[in-house]
């Protein structure tokens, strides 16, 4: 049985600071131990939305997957990458909006803030995770760059070598296309065959601070002095 998810609520900004310093606590105990530069957060506008990538939010996602690489394919012409199922190509449909099983996450709590508070929101809130405890859901001791260990297609759609829980993984920040990634710290989880949300797969890896009217008012305010912005922001 899943471990019951730590969530607090922050009433203002300096809560908001707290908080994720007791989530940090919570989820780097012994052996699972993470440096405070290595948690990674995502921001909700919407509470009650679940931790599921885009792709997996659609009717037989799996299936829907091998049709959209296979699109993507042809209709991009000059493109490099190790071939129609390789690590660049789904970081590079991830950036451009399309369905993928990745879930974007970032190591910048501000960042992470800025989409909880992007839109009208309803019961705004930061995930926290420990990316070192979530590999361990899978057997797995460290974060590896993704595309030296894991070969994408064997791994996700031939399933040749199957990952069960979804997978913390650092992507390749080279090549013009991945400036989002550098400017936001970008990370990703990308699902596992197990086609439940994060928090119902993997909740002691996580937890969840919730953002209170007061605290969605001081940080507005500090993510606009910080600049962070629309316009140097995007998540899926």
């Amino acid at each position: 049985m899943p471990k019951k998810l730590f969530e607090v609520r922050a009433n203002s900004f300096a809560q908001f600071r707290r908080a994720l310093a007791r989530a940090q606590e919570v989820l780097a105990q012994d052996p699972d131990v993470c440096d405070p530069e290595e948690f990674w957060y995502r921001g909700h506008d919407q509470g009650v939305h679940k931790l599921v990538p885009r792709l997996f939010r659609l009717l037989e996602p799996e299936q829907k997957e091998k049709r959209i690489f296979r699109l993507h394919a042809e209709a991009t012409v000059g493109h490099s990458g190790s071939g129609p199922f390789s690590w660049d190509v789904v970081y590079r449909m991830q950036h451009y909006g399309i369905p993928t099983r990745l879930l974007d996450w970032t190591t910048k709590p501000l960042i992470a803030a800025f989409f909880a508070l992007r839109t009208t929101r309803s019961n705004p809130c930061v995930w926290v995770l420990n990316p070192l405890r979530l590999n361990k859901a899978n057997g797995l001791e460290t974060i590896e760059l993704a595309q030296s260990k894991y070969d994408f297609g064997a791994t996700f759609l031939e399933k040749n070598h199957p990952i069960f829980h979804p997978l913390a993984v650092l992507p390749a920040t080279s090549g013009p296309q991945n400036d989002r990634l550098r400017t936001q710290c970008g990370r990703f989880t990308a699902q596992g065959v197990n086609p439940g949300a994060l928090e119902e797969q993997c909740s002691e890896s996580l937890a969840r601070t919730w953002l209170g009217k007061t605290a969605c008012h001081e940080l507005q305010g500090i993510l606009a002095d910080s600049n962070i912005t629309a316009g140097t922001c995007q998540q899926v």
